[in-house]
């Protein structure tokens, strides 16, 4: 009986660790044409400075990295602007990510790779959420001197998010309050033995 109680003590302490420490999966957007954005809006239970954001890029055809044609993606959150940059993605260009964490592009290339296109993934983009509502928005426009600002049409370049993970990241108070919790226990354990 009492390795029971101990052992359900120490499962709520570490689901509440856990709890803090979740992954909030987004859907996938549908496929977008450029220029053109989307917007992923969901509920986080608690402020956290340090969450991280991971997510993968596809670009169809000929999305272009920095050259005359140039497609320029842009990520904020609740307004904010996080980063940005340019992706080969089918459409030549060199590719660049100005922005917290890493984006590895799957051509990494200079060269155009002939509308096959391609996909970048980003991972640990520190993002800030907010207790309540947040909203991540991701957007594509046509930059490059050749493009014209309507872009080029669907057929020739779009886009899509997939895979988009926002992880929380514990407090030190979490931590503290669950060494407490481990405390409380092994002196009680010790003060069980002793009276045994």
């Amino acid at each position: 009986m009492k390795f029971t109680k101990t052992l359900l003590a120490t499962a709520l302490v570490l689901s509440a660790v856990g709890a803090n420490a979740a992954a909030i999966n987004g859907p996938d957007s549908s496929v977008l044409s450029i220029p053109e954005s989307y917007s992923w809006k969901f509920e986080s239970v608690a402020a956290d400075p340090a969450a991280t954001l991971s997510f993968v890029l596809t670009g169809f055809n000929t999305v272009d990295g920095f050259n005359d044609y140039a497609d320029v993606f842009q990520l904020s959150v609740n307004g904010t602007a996080i980063g940005w940059g340019a992706f080969n993605l089918g459409g030549g260009g060199t590719s660049a990510w100005f922005g917290t964490g890493t984006a590895v592009n799957s051509n990494g290339s200079s060269s155009a790779i002939g509308r096959n296109g391609g996909s970048v993934t980003f991972s640990g983009v520190a993002i800030g959420l907010k207790a309540g509502s947040n909203t991540i928005n991701f957007g594509y426009t046509p930059v490059g001197a050749l493009n014209g600002l309507s872009g080029q049409s669907m057929n020739d370049e779009s886009w899509q998010v997939s895979k988009a993970i926002v992880t929380a990241v514990p407090e030190p108070e979490t931590y503290a309050m669950l060494l407490a919790g481990l405390g409380v226990m092994g002196a009680i354990a010790r003060r069980r033995k002793q009276a045994a």
